[in-house]
């Protein structure tokens, strides 16, 4: 099965999400910093707005401080996850548009291998005793390989039968369980 497909924003945006859901010490952190926190943040002021609207000024004086650091730490991180990914898809088409060729990226997949290309810029070649795990969603399917390396394959690209295949080929061929 061969695949011709170029990364899209979309795409990176995806693989930012499965690949950090990958241990629990990134879930966690990320369920802290973009939904515990932000849910602190707009609780503590709905709770100044209301202790204002009963006329509890020293509550007010006393939980406004830490309720400016609640909301300025909620939108520092939101924006940094944000320019983050923005600016990692960046330097990665740009990385990639100095050696434009006429030959899309690909990625070759059989039962001995998967040979992954982008032209003038990356090619290599897995075996799949090399994949030690697999992750996927509806937008991305990633085989990891030992250390914080994967193959990153987009699922809109693949036909039914496609994605199909590629869940076979998984299933024979990955050593250790699914993530």
């Amino acid at each position: 099965m061969k695949l011709n497909y170029t990364l899209t924003l979309e795409d990176f945006k995806a693989y930012h999400r499965l690949f950090g859901s990958r241990n629990p010490r990134n879930r966690s952190s990320y369920s802290f910093y973009f939904t515990v926190l932000p849910i602190v943040a707009v609780s503590g002021l709905v709770l100044i707005i209301v202790f204002r609207f009963f006329g509890l000024t020293e509550l007010v004086t006393l939980f406004t401080p830490g309720e400016v650091t609640f909301i300025v730490v909620s939108v520092y991180f939101q924006l940094k996850r944000f320019y983050r990914i923005r600016s990692g898809y960046k330097k990665f088409a740009q990385a990639l548009s100095s050696f434009e060729t006429d030959i899309p990226p690909f990625v070759d997949i059989d039962d001995e291998r998967i040979f992954c290309a982008m032209p003038g810029f990356f090619e290599g070649k897995y075996f799949w005793n090399s994949i030690t795990a697999s992750a996927e969603n509806e937008k991305i399917t990633l085989l990891y390989m030992p250390g914080d390396r994967c193959i990153v394959i987009p699922t809109s690209v693949l036909s039914p039968a496609q994605r199909l295949e590629l869940h076979a080929l998984i299933q024979r061929n990955v050593v250790r369980k699914q993530k």
